[in-house]
């Protein structure tokens, strides 16, 4: 059972933090896409399986890793070459750090070559925030240590070098107490909402940047909206058979039982 902290209370009763990210990235998703995740990426893949199952049945949906969900027939190569064709209208990342930008480290923390935290690396991320329609991002941790105003490593670059051509580049990101949305007009993230149960305060003291909140109306934070009966059942059942056995632990310890 998640912690108390990573637990809220809405009218359609308990869900955890988890199931909330994983719903709020569901939201995001629109209909007619082809869509995907990498490995170890529990929360992006339950919320483009959902997507597909509420509101989105029209797309295609790659989960590195998840044979249900895996068209191609090797390993990585025919994946990246279809991406490099256009053929992903989004895609979700995350990383040990996130920056304000959208800068992306999963290299290292520290000192390159003597790092005091040596990340798992990219495998071919880098390419894929380039070459998809829009990037959707996560971090299963907010904390000012994995949401900084700069990343000590670029292995993602939100401003790609001159002449490197870019899709729309990063646009969403979900933590266990937020949403932030990309502003267009700023080029860094703004936050878009509070989950229910977090003070802005909160926010404000986890995140290493400085929080900005919309304009309109002055001062008034929305609040992410919670989870209907509807989304929460989906996760918990449909959703919970395809993924479970690329998954167990995650559904064991993030996904509540539906009764």
């Amino acid at each position: 059972m998640p912690p108390p902290s990573s637990m809220f209370e809405g009218s359609a009763g308990p869900y955890t933090a988890h199931e909330l990210m994983a719903i709020c990235l569901s939201r995001d998703v629109r209909n007619g896409e082809t869509v995907a995740c990498g490995a170890n990426s529990p929360v992006p893949a339950s919320a483009l399986v959902m997507a597909k199952y509420l509101h989105a049945p029209d797309n295609d949906v790659i989960v590195l890793g998840c044979e249900k969900y895996y068209p191609f027939t090797g390993p990585g190569k025919q994946f990246f070459d279809f991406a490099n064709r256009g053929g992903l209208d989004l895609f979700h990342v995350s990383g040990g750090e996130i920056d304000v930008l959208g800068n992306v480290n999963l290299h290292a923390i520290g000192d390159y070559e003597q790092p005091d935290v040596r990340l798992p690396g990219a495998f071919g991320t880098a390419v894929l925030y380039f070459v998809a329609g829009r990037i959707n991002m996560f971090r299963n941790e907010h904390t000012r240590r994995s949401l900084v105003e700069r990343v000590q490593f670029i292995t993602c670059p939100a401003n790609p070098p001159e002449g490197v051509r870019m899709e729309s580049g990063p646009n969403l990101l979900v933590t266990p107490k937020a949403a932030f949305r990309m502003g267009r007009d700023t080029g860094h993230f703004g936050l878009e909402s509070l989950h229910p149960g977090i003070t802005l305060d909160d926010v404000r003291d986890s995140t290493g940047w400085r929080v900005e909140v919309p304009e309109e109306p002055a001062g008034e934070v929305p609040l992410t909206e919670e989870p209907t009966a509807e989304e929460l059942r989906t996760l918990r059942t449909a959703v919970a058979a395809d993924l479970r056995s690329t998954y167990p632990q995650f559904f064991t310890d993030y996904v509540l039982t539906e009764v």
